[in-house]
C-alpha cells in the first residue's frame, strides 16, 4: 500500500543523492513541510511546500523512485499538497514554478510571469482552487 504521509527532511534526505544522479532536485530548505510516499517500509518519494509570510506557499520539486512512477503518486501529491495548503493551513494562494503549464492550467492555475522560456510562475487562490475542487 502506497501512501503520502507528513514526515521530517530527515525521513526523505535519502532521496537526494539518487533524485541528484537523475538530474532532479530534492533539497532541505528552511519553513518547508515535507511529505515522504512511503510502501510500508521505507520513504520511496518526496514532496514539499515552501511556506512564506501572509498566506502564501509553493510546491516544491517531487521525486519518485523511478521504478514506482507513472503509477499515479505524482498527481496524488499535487492533491494532498493543495488540500493541506487550502484546508489544513487556510493559506490564500499556492504557487509553482514549472515547465509543464499545461498540467497546472488543466488544475486552474494561472500563469503569473514566465520565468524563461522553459519556465513559468503559476498560481491558485484558495477560492479558485474550491471551485475546481467541487466542479464549478
Amino acid at each position: 500500500m502506497y501512501k503520502w504521509t507528513l514526515c521530517e527532511w530527515k525521513d526523505v534526505e535519502h532521496l537526494r543523492k539518487i533524485a541528484k544522479k537523475e538530474k532532479h532536485n530534492v533539497n532541505p530548505s528552511v519553513n518547508t513541510v515535507w511529505f515522504g510516499l512511503t510502501n510500508d517500509k521505507e520513504y520511496i518519494g518526496s514532496a514539499g511546500i515552501l511556506l512564506f509570510a501572509k498566506g502564501i506557499a509553493r510546491l516544491k520539486s517531487m521525486f519518485i523512485l523511478s521504478e514506482y512512477r507513472n503509477m499515479g503518486h505524482g498527481t496524488k501529491a499535487v492533491e494532498i499538497r493543495e488540500s493541506y495548503v487550502f484546508e489544513t493551513l487556510g493559506y490564500r494562494r499556492l504557487d509553482v514554478i514549472s515547465r509543464f503549464r499545461k498540467f497546472w492550467q488543466g488544475r486552474g492555475y494561472r500563469v503569473a510571469v514566465k520565468v524563461n522560456d522553459n519556465k513559468d510562475h503559476l498560481f491558485i487562490t484558495n477560492k479558485e482552487w474550491q471551485k475546481e475542487k467541487n466542479g464549478n
